[in-house]
């Protein structure tokens, strides 16, 4: 039988629950915390449940990753129980896991707010459409009674200046609100 470079360690104790090593047999232990070597460039990783767990982050490793790497990574990595590292460490990650959640809560709010400007952009659109089809009307009204309002206006103004299109400007008369 051949076995893959560092098959050895993947080999080891499978009938024995595990509640320490995820990527070892008959892992049984959390799927989130605090684990060791998740990712070959960091010591110590917390796994929140929101982010990705230890199963997803092995499956992705035996994916993605090099064969000769696979059987290491999966070797090393480790659950730290919470009262086992630096009381410091616990306490700063509880507040990272406090803010991502605050994080994700204030995204959970501005995909809501989003949506909602989303329907208000559409109802503005239908507004703008009704606010076109009423002033269409109101114009066509206007033409229709054009002749009634202008002598109604000139009743009223009698020294009007309108010239069927346009008001023609002229000088008035401050003190008596008149034409010259």
């Amino acid at each position: 039988m051949h076995q893959s470079p560092g098959s050895q360690f993947i080999m080891e104790n499978t009938m024995e629950p595990n509640t320490c090593y995820p990527g070892r047999p008959n892992y049984t232990g959390p799927e989130e915390g605090d684990f060791a070597f998740v990712w070959h460039d960091q010591l110590l990783t917390y796994m929140p449940s929101h982010s990705m767990t230890i199963t997803a982050r092995i499956k992705e490793i035996r994916r993605t990753k090099p064969e000769n790497e696979i059987a290491h990574r999966l070797h090393c990595m480790v659950y730290l129980s919470p009262d086992r590292l630096p009381e410091t460490v616990v306490q700063t990650r509880e507040k990272l896991d406090q803010a991502e959640k605050w994080k994700d809560r204030a995204e959970e709010k501005l995909d809501r707010a989003e949506e909602k400007f989303d329907q208000a952009v559409d109802a503005r659109g239908l507004v703008e459409e009704e606010l076109k089809r009423a002033y269409n009307l109101w114009r066509r009204t206007m033409r229709e009674h054009e002749t009634e309002i202008l002598a109604l206006i000139t009743e009223l103004v009698p020294d009007h200046t309108w010239n069927g299109k346009e008001l023609v400007f002229k000088a008035v008369d401050d003190t008596e609100g008149k034409s010259k």
